[in-house]
């Protein structure tokens, strides 16, 4: 009995024809752009590796000071002492030079690990904070990418920007979008990139820094959408309340102290009888895809992302205007869910009226550069199922990425009516990634999604990193699988992983 099983396992496999390989559940770069216009219409999208890497990077930088006010807050320091440590900072940048990355080259073949100043591990490796302690951070103990921060914009984005970041990767901070001052009330904070080798426009979304953000996620009431203008469709008892003037109008009085008490309500954008758009919507082109109907949302995810809905349009609209190409859509945790909602609009109104601009200006060349796709880490779910029907088919190119364990990803409740949207890709702690799981592998191969340390940007970076390993031929497969039950006569490797780094080889 023993010597059939042995020979059912170790045999030689036949050799497999080419089409008859099965795929990956991932691709790189390069094997994204060899694909044609028929192969990508006709199957799902699968998650290029490079891509996803690049964003969480983006992702990641989005937890980083936005601002002086931001920096006195995040780490207690005071002006004068930001300035002496920016000041210093821009000294230590200079000897970072030699170690940084040029652009042209690709993403899976630069430095894992960016080079630190005097700690073999990042301040955002070590926890969520920026600075390892309350007290005055000094120059010795930050990472490369806060240096770079401290020492201006003009640092970042130059040739000393730090290796191990989305500047040593190509990507240029275009702007910083957030709330405005005077009706900050969600701290939603986003960041406009461009890389400059790809020409790619990418759009990152931070995720729960603040307590008005955990504020934010525990607004789990649902509110009604608009699935065609991405409005609040309120009920018949707040319709009859209706103040007459727009949120704009409101927000314009909010700022000239013109304006008294104001429900958090009468802010939203919404629509009204008569069916008129807000202006921002009145000069933009909707697509006409057949998407129509209205869909419940989760109020606080909806509702952040609308309030800076107007910003990232303009912005969004004019950079690919000026300089058409693809658009990357990215976010981590609240992020994740706010760039949900970011990519489901931007295909609604922003994508086509970008089209038609460039069809009539620049001709069809540039008008066919102009592309949509989302990849968020460990989102939350944001609507039901009537908004993940229209999300599928308005971004069909949806990857949503998690590592094994995420609890995040499990709230909302399914039993609240909440469903997740676009392509799983689950990815564990050796890198080996599980795409739109089986029923099987979600209960015995997976782990419980209920640890909250996965969750953390540092475990999304491992496992996307761990994922850049060399493929091993069958017949290799098989020589590790005979040395690790012992049926390979002695080797000099005396543990498993010895005996697996000699196969790799």
């Amino acid at each position: 009995m023993f010597t059939v099983v042995h020979e059912l396992f170790f045999l030689p496999l036949p050799q497999l024809s080419k089409d008859a390989i099965p795929k990956s559940h991932h691709i790189t770069e390069e094997d994204a752009k060899e694909k044609t216009k028929e192969e990508r219409s006709t199957g799902r999208f699968l998650l290029v590796l490079d891509r996803a890497r690049l964003l969480c990077y983006c992702s990641c930088e989005t937890y980083l000071p936005f601002d002086d006010e931001e920096c006195k807050q995040f780490t207690g320091v005071t002006q004068e002492e930001l300035e002496k440590i920016r000041s210093g900072t821009k000294h230590t940048l200079e000897g970072m030079s030699e170690t940084s990355v040029s652009d042209d080259q690709p993403i899976s073949a630069r430095r894992e690990e960016p080079a630190m100043v005097s700690s073999p591990r990042t301040s955002l490796e070590r926890n969520d904070s920026f600075f390892p302690s309350a007290s005055l951070p000094t120059r010795e103990k930050l990472d490369p990418v806060i240096l770079a921060w401290l020492a201006g914009e003009s640092i970042c984005t130059g040739e000393k920007s730090p290796p191990g970041s989305s500047w040593a990767m190509g990507c240029r901070v275009i702007k910083r979008i957030t709330e405005p001052d005077y009706a900050d009330m969600h701290n939603t904070r986003a960041i406009l990139y461009r890389h400059e080798s790809s020409n790619d426009l990418i759009i990152a979304f931070r995720g729960t820094k603040t307590g008005t953000q955990i504020k934010t996620d525990l607004m789990t009431q649902k509110v009604r959408v608009s699935l065609d203008t991405f409005l609040n469709i309120p009920s018949l008892g707040k319709a009859r309340n209706l103040v007459k003037n727009s949120g704009e109008q409101l927000e314009e009085a909010l700022c000239e102290g013109t304006c008294g008490k104001v429900r958090l309500f009468d802010l939203l954008h919404k629509e009204n009888k008569d069916g008129d758009l807000p202006e921002f919507l009145k000069k933009r082109t909707n697509a006409q895809d057949g998407i129509n109907g209205s869909a419940f949302l989760h109020f606080g995810f909806w509702l952040s992302y609308s309030r800076l809905r107007k910003q990232l349009q303009s912005a969004i609209y004019e950079e690919l205007v000026s300089n058409p190409g693809r658009l990357l859509v990215c976010g981590h945790s609240l992020g994740g869910a706010q760039a949900t909602a970011c990519a489901y609009d931007i295909s609604r109104w922003i994508i086509p009226s970008v089209r038609k601009s460039l069809l009539l200006n620049q001709g069809r060349a540039a008008a066919e550069k102009i592309s949509l796709c989302c990849y968020t880490y460990g989102s939350p779910r944001l609507g039901g199922f009537h908004f993940q029907a229209a999300f599928n088919k308005a971004v069909p190119e949806m990857q949503r990425i998690i590592c094994d364990g995420d609890v995040v990803t499990m709230v909302p409740p399914k039993w609240l009516g909440f469903v997740h949207v676009g392509d799983e890709n689950v990815f564990d702690y050796t890198g080996s990634c599980s795409r739109n799981s089986s029923f099987m592998e979600k209960h015995f191969a997976h782990k419980t999604r209920t640890q909250a340390n996965s969750h953390r940007m540092p475990s999304y970076m491992h496992a996307i990193k761990m994922a850049y390993h060399p493929s091993m031929s069958i017949q290799k497969l098989l020589e590790l699988l005979k040395d690790a039950y012992g049926l390979n006569p002695p080797h000099e490797e005396k543990d498993f992983w010895t005996s697996a780094a000699r196969h790799f080889k």
